[in-house]
């Protein structure tokens, strides 16, 4: 069997960063939900194949575990895959990482701009904003 990579944009954010080049919409629950369904569709339809901004860490850890129940049905996964989320430094993320870590997930990407609130408010970003 032909090993490969797997990629799912979660085309999601909170808002747009100005200097983001990546597709991606305001983050509404509905939306994502319907986009979830969407990829259960497509891992049928690439079964055994390979396919792959954002901000995953956006939807619900629910939503994330679904989606990688769904991979899992769908392909063979390595047992020594990596399995990554990019997460926003905004979010509290201390319930989602016990939720992400029974759902599979061996890394985590803190998806940080700038450890300067300046530069971080210059670029868009929502962290440190409070």
């Amino acid at each position: 069997m032909k090993k490969a990579g797997l990629y799912i944009h979660i085309p999601f954010c909170a808002s747009k960063c100005p200097y983001c080049d990546f597709y991606s919409v305001k983050y509404e629950r509905d939306l994502a939900a319907a986009y979830v369904k969407r990829l259960y569709a497509e891992f049928d339809r690439y079964r055994g194949a390979a396919f792959g901004g954002g901000t995953p860490s956006i939807l619900d850890a629910d939503q994330i575990t679904e989606i990688l129940s769904a991979v899992n049905r769908a392909f063979v996964i390595d047992e020594n895959s990596e399995i990554t989320i990019e997460c926003n430094p905004s979010k509290d993320l201390h319930d989602d990482f016990k939720v992400y870590k029974t759902a599979g997930i061996n890394r985590v990407s803190i998806g940080m701009q700038s450890a300067v609130k300046a530069e971080r408010l210059a670029l868009g970003r929502t962290a440190g904003q409070e």
